[in-house]
């Protein structure tokens, strides 16, 4: 008798049946990618146009280098339009944006534990995933108007540029400007 058909008749199973890895036959491993930067924190300056479905976003992130060396940090960013790409003191630096990743270049190379930060501003209009604008419709005339945003395990990629790995952590701190009928 097998799992499926022991559920079929109300049968407990046999846990040790059940001992093989999660994945799905033929599925292969998956890994982040390496990082030359560790993300200490991340402040969000979000603002909301919610009629048109729109955040103007400002992510400022402090990283720590982890190599010598180091001179490119690479963030995770689909959908976004990059307005301006500075360090904290408000120089302009060089950055590529194209296949949903961002790529900044420093001025100059990083020693390894160096405190180094970059500020990215940005507009989204109607994200894909990890905002999510609730207004409305011709089913539900009466929903409640609401926006929500959502990263786990991937989707913070959609609303802020970052290094969008389920193991990387760092502090966060949001502000966010709301209509006035709104609270955040």
């Amino acid at each position: 008798m097998n799992y499926r058909e022991s559920i079929d008749l109300g049968l407990t199973c046999n846990l040790s049946a059940a001992s093989g890895k999660f994945a799905k036959p033929g599925s292969k491993a998956s890994y982040a990618p390496d990082q030359d930067f560790d993300a200490q924190h991340i402040l969000l300056e979000l603002g909301l146009d919610v009629p048109k479905k729109t955040v103007n976003g400002k992510c400022t992130t402090t990283f720590k280098a982890i190599n010598e060396g180091a001179k490119e940090i690479r963030f995770d960013a689909v959908g976004m339009k990059i307005l301006s790409v500075t360090s904290s003191s408000g120089e302009s630096l060089r950055h590529i944006y194209k296949k949903e990743k961002l790529t900044v270049t420093l001025r100059q190379p990083a020693a390894q534990e160096d405190i180094v930060t970059v500020v990215v501003a940005y507009r989204l209009v109607n994200p894909i995933a990890g905002v999510y604008f609730i207004t409305p419709d011709k089913h539900y005339p009466k929903k409640p108007v609401q926006v929500w945003t959502h990263g786990e395990a991937e989707e913070s990629r959609f609303w802020f540029p970052c290094f969008d790995a389920p193991h990387d952590k760092a502090s966060t701190e949001m502000i966010a400007t709301v209509p006035a009928d709104f609270f955040a």
